[in-house]
C-alpha cells in the first residue's frame, strides 16, 4: 500500500516523522511486532544528528567523497537500551550484528600545559585506577581536593526529590568557582562538554548531579566506552535502514513535515508532507503519529495550529524549551595523506586547556575500512575534532565559535591544536618530523554550519540539558490518544540527552502503542538498569537519603549544607560503621 495514496485508516498504520536513533527505534520495535510503518525524514539519508555522509561533490574536489562525520560519540557500556537494540540489527551475511561493530577505547589522553595525563580504560586494575586519580590530582592543594571530594560524593546522600529541584540551578552557580584552581577546574566543569554533550555554563545542577552518580558507578565498575569500526552509517545506519525495509517499513526520504493536522477531537488527523525532490505536497493519513523530531521543528509545527495549545497547554512550552536548549557544538575533520601517528593507539585526546575544549577522535585507529575506497584513495588519517566550548573567544581569531566564518573555525581549530606543547611535542616525537611539517590536507566544516550576518548558524542545533529545561519536556503520551513523542529530549528516565535516551523514548512510545491499541505483543524492556545500578551501588548510604528526604520535605535544607563537608559526614559514616562492626564481632565472639 502506497502510503500517500491511502484514504484508509487501517488498524496498524503508523507514521513516524524523522529518522534519528528515537524515531527509528520506534519503526523497529513496531515493525517487529507486525505494525504497518511509514518514516518521513527531510534529509537524504538517515541518523538524525548521530549521522555519516560522503561530502558531495558540490564542495571542492579534494574532498569529494570522503567521509564525515557530523559530531563524535561514545558508546558507553551502561547504556543498555542502545546496546540492546545493537544487538539485533545484523550487519553482515556472517550473522554479524552492529554490536559486533564496536571497538573498545584503550585510554584517553588528557593533554595540559602542565603535562599529559593518560587514563587507562582496559586495565581492569585498581593500581591502574588510583594511578590515574594520582595522575589528575597532583599538583591540588588539599583545600581543593577536599571541596572536589565533597561534590563528587555529593549523589550519594541526596535524595532525588532535592536532586530534582535543581534542575532550574546552573551547575556553575551551585558549585563555588573559587574553591578551584584551574588545575581542578576543568574536571568539574569544562570536562561537562566533550563528555556529556552539556553546554558547561549552562548546563543543569540536576543533569551533573546525576552524570556524576553514572560516573561513579562507570569507575568502580570499570566499565569502558567504545566507537564504531566504520562511519557510523556505513556500521550502524545503513544495515538498519536495510533491515527494516527487510521488515516492511517504508522510507520517504527528503520528505518535510510541513504541518500536523487537528482540531477538536481526540485524534490527529493527519500529516501534511512535502517531497522535496518533486516540490508536491501530500496528506498522509495513519492510526498512530510518532514525532520524533528535533525539538525547533516541533516548536514551528505546533505554533502553527491553535488546536495544540488549545487541547494540550503544556505545549506551549515547546518553544521555551527551543530556546533555552539550544547549543552550538560541532565538529571538523581533518583529513591526513600520511598516517600520523598519536602518542599511544586507540586513544581519544582531550586537549584541556584550549579555549574551545577541543577532543580529538582518531578515526584511522578504529576505522577498519578499505581507506582507497574513499575520495581519491589518499587519505590515511582523519581526525573528528569536536568543539565545546561555545563562550570562550579563540586564541588566534579572537572571536567565539558562533562568530566565526567556517574558514575561520578551521584556522582556529588548527591553531589551537598546535599549541597544546605537550601533545604536539610528543606527536611530532612519534612521527620524526618538525612543526613545520605536520600539516593537513584538507578540513571539512559540516555544511549544515553558515556564515550569516556575523554569525554562526545552523539548522541543526545541538540540544543541551540545560537549567530550567527539564519541566519544560513533553511527555510520551500527549492529549491525543494517537499521538506520541519520541526523542532524546522526551521526558524518560535516562535524563541526559543522549543515544541511550533516544532508543529508550523511541523503546516507550512503542509500549504507549501497544497499549492503546491492545495488541497483544511483548511489551519493549525500557532498561532501567543503569539507575537501578547506580541506586544499588550506593545503597550502603541509603540512610543519608532517607534523611535527606525528610528534610526535603520539611522544606529544609539538605544535609550538604547542614554539614558542608560531604567527604566529613561521610568518614564519621564509615567510622561509625566500623566501629558497630567491631562491637558486633565482641557481642557474638
Amino acid at each position: 500500500m502506497d502510503c500517500h495514496e491511502s484514504s484508509k485508516i487501517s488498524a496498524n498504520k503508523v507514521v513516524v516523522m524523522g529518522a534519528g536513533i528515537a524515531g527509528l527505534t520506534a519503526a523497529h520495535e513496531l515493525s517487529h511486532r507486525g505494525f504497518e510503518v511509514y518514516v518521513f525524514e527531510k534529509n537524504t539519508i538517515i541518523g538524525g544528528m548521530a549521522r555519516s555522509a560522503k561530502i558531495s561533490a558540490s564542495h571542492q574536489n579534494s574532498l569529494t567523497g570522503l567521509p564525515a562525520e557530523y559530531s563524535w560519540r561514545g558508546y558507553g557500556a551502561k547504556y543498555f537500551n542502545l546496546l540492546d537494540l545493537l544487538k539485533t540489527i545484523p550487519c553482515d551475511e556472517k550473522g554479524k550484528t552492529v554490536l559486533d561493530c564496536l571497538v573498545p577505547i584503550e585510554s584517553l589522553l588528557f593533554s595540559r600545559k602542565s603535562g599529559n595525563v593518560r587514563f587507562f580504560m582496559k586495565e581492569k586494575k585498581y593500581s591502574v585506577l588510583l594511578s590515574n586519580i594520582y595522575n589528575v590530582i597532583k599538583g591540588w592543594k588539599l583545600a581543593e581536593f577536599i571541596y572536589f571530594l565533597d561534590i563528587l560524593l555529593l549523589p550519594m546522600i541526596v535524595c532525588n526529590e532535592r536532586i530534582c529541584s535543581w534542575d532550574s540551578i546552573r551547575w556553575i552557580d551551585f558549585i563555588d568557582l573559587k574553591k578551584l584552581s584551574q588545575n581542578s577546574r576543568p574536571y568539574l566543569v569544562e570536562m561537562l562538554a566533550p563528555f556529556y554533550g552539556i553546554a558547561y555554563d549552562k548546563a543543569s545542577t540536576m543533569t551533573v548531579i546525576n552524570a556524576l552518580k553514572s560516573f561513579l558507578f562507570y569507575v568502580a565498575t570499570e566499565s569502558t566506552v567504545s566507537l564504531m569500526n566504520a562511519p557510523t552509517n556505513d556500521a550502524w545506519f545503513s544495515p538498519w535502514k536495510i533491515f527494516l525495509e527487510k521488515k516492511g517499513v517504508k522510507f520517504y526520504l527528503s520528505h518535510e513535515i510541513l504541518s500536523i493536522e487537528t482540531n477538536d477531537s481526540d485524534y490527529i488527523q493527519s500529516i501534511l508532507v512535502k517531497d522535496l525532490n518533486v516540490a508536491t505536497e501530500k496528506q498522509i493519513l495513519a492510526d498512530h503519529f510518532v514525532c520524533a523530531l528535533p525539538v525547533e521543528a516541533v516548536s514551528k509545527l505546533i505554533s502553527k495550529n491553535p488546536y495544540f495549545y488549545k487541547k494540550q497547554a503544556s505545549l506551549k512550552n515547546i518553544e521555551l524549551l527551543a530556546s533555552l536548549a539550544e547549543q552550538i557544538m560541532l565538529s571538523i575533520q581533518f583529513y591526513f595523506d600520511c598516517d600520523i601517528k598519536l602518542p599511544y593507539e586507540k586513544c581519544p585526546i582531550y586537549l584541556i586547556d584550549t579555549p574551545w575544549q577541543l577532543f580529538i577522535e582518531p578515526q584511522a585507529d578504529f576505522w577498519k575500512i578499505n581507506w582507497s575506497q574513499f575520495g581519491a584513495g589518499d587519505i590515511k588519517q582523519i581526525w573528528s575534532v569536536a568543539i565545546d566550548s561555545e563562550v570562550n573567544e579563540g586564541s588566534l581569531i579572537k572571536k567565539t565559535v558562533g562568530h566565526c566564518t567556517p574558514e575561520e573555525i578551521i584556522q582556529e581549530v588548527w591553531s589551537q591544536i598546535i599549541n597544546s606543547t605537550h601533545f604536539v611535542h610528543q606527536l611530532l616525537k612519534n612521527n620524526k618530523i618538525v612543526l613545520s611539517e605536520f600539516k593537513y590536507k584538507v578540513a571539512y566544516v559540516w555544511d549544515t554550519f553558515l556564515y550569516d550576518n556575523g554569525k554562526l548558524i545552523t539548522s541543526e542545533p545541538k540540544f543541551s540539558n540545560n537549567a530550567d529545561t527539564f519541566r519544560l519536556r513533553p511527555t510520551t503520551k500527549t492529549a491525543w490518544k494517537n499521538f506520541y513523542f519520541a526523542t532524546a529530549y522526551t521526558k524518560v528516565p535516562e535524563t541526559l540527552f543522549s543515544m541511550e535516551s533516544a532508543v529508550q523514548a523511541g523503546r516507550m512510545a512503542t509500549n504507549a502503542i501497544l497499549k492503546i491499541s491492545k495488541n497483544k505483543s511483548p511489551v519493549c524492556d525500557t532498561f532501567d538498569n543503569l539507575n537501578k545500578a547506580v541506586y544499588n551501588f550506593t545503597s550502603f548510604f541509603v540512610i543519608f537519603r532517607i534523611l535527606d528526604k525528610f528534610l526535603f520535605k520539611l522544606k529544609m535544607p539538605g544535609l550538604n549544607h547542614v554539614t558542608q563537608r560531604t567527604s566529613l559526614l561521610m568518614l564519621i559514616y564509615f567510622a561509625c560503621f566500623i566501629a558497630l562492626v567491631i562491637y558486633g564481632f565482641k557481642i557474638f565472639f
